[in-house]
């Protein structure tokens, strides 16, 4: 799964980078991002890429409680098409996730060590993602997102079993489209097989990694020492 991930490149930054508009005016650096909280995500709209806030942790539309969200923050890639949760999502609207890197912890003994993952390059990471808007009783909207995790590969493989889909730049229309779909105003409606398939073929797996301190444990601590590499004992 992919519980935690970093997300502290400026605003401007990513918006080059994502060759996105955003409606977001303040940065708010998350060096130890958790479920419930406001994050920066992409999405198509309008003919254009749009950057703004979603909250993570995916609330279907149907959904009678938003508290479901923290039991929906990972969508397998193995299941997606087929969960109730996920799969109009899927098919509609997706999205991208813009992270630094992401931590994963290796059962060591007794003990769970974390470690954190980043590109090579120290570019963003895009994450494959669905949304989700819902309605609440007094008419207000919240807008919420999932991560897609698939069987991890790679450097990844070493620490844990499963990992996030993360798209190369060249993908990413492609992906919040529909692959083989025209354009519209929101995502695309195509085969979900292919999708899948289209995501198995194009993610990225080579990852540079090292281990962190113990202080990313606790999602009170959001700071530099959460991605700072310490010895590997």
């Amino acid at each position: 799964m992919c519980g935690r991930f970093a997300q502290f490149s400026k605003i401007s930054v990513l918006e080059e980078f994502f060759e996105a508009e955003t409606f977001v005016n303040t940065d708010t650096p998350f060096y130890n991002a958790a479920p419930g909280h406001e994050l920066l995500a992409v999405i198509y709209r309008d003919g254009k890429r749009r950057m703004g806030r979603l909250r993570w942790g995916l609330v279907p539309f149907w959904a009678k409680d938003e508290k479901i969200g923290y039991k929906m923050i990972n969508a397998r890639i193995e299941t997606i098409d087929k969960k109730t949760s996920f799969k109009n999502a899927f098919a509609s609207k997706r999205c991208i996730i813009p992270a630094d890197g992401f931590f994963e912890w290796k059962k060591k003994g007794s003990k769970k060590k974390p470690y954190y993952f980043h590109s090579p390059e120290s570019n963003p990471l895009a994450f494959a993602g669905i949304w989700e808007s819902w309605t609440r009783a007094d008419g207000s909207k919240l807008f919420t997102f999932s991560i897609i995790t698939t069987s991890a590969k790679g450097t990844a493989r070493d620490v844990h079993d499963r990992m996030p889909v993360i798209l190369p730049l060249s993908t990413l229309s492609e992906w919040l489209m529909g692959k083989g779909d025209a354009p519209n105003d929101q995502a695309g409606h195509g085969n979900l097989a292919t999708s899948k398939a289209f995501l198995e073929k194009v993610r990225i797996t080579q990852l540079n990694c090292f281990a962190v301190s113990q202080h990313v444990n606790s999602t009170k601590n959001n700071d530099l020492s959460c991605i700072e590499e310490i010895a590997n004992v």
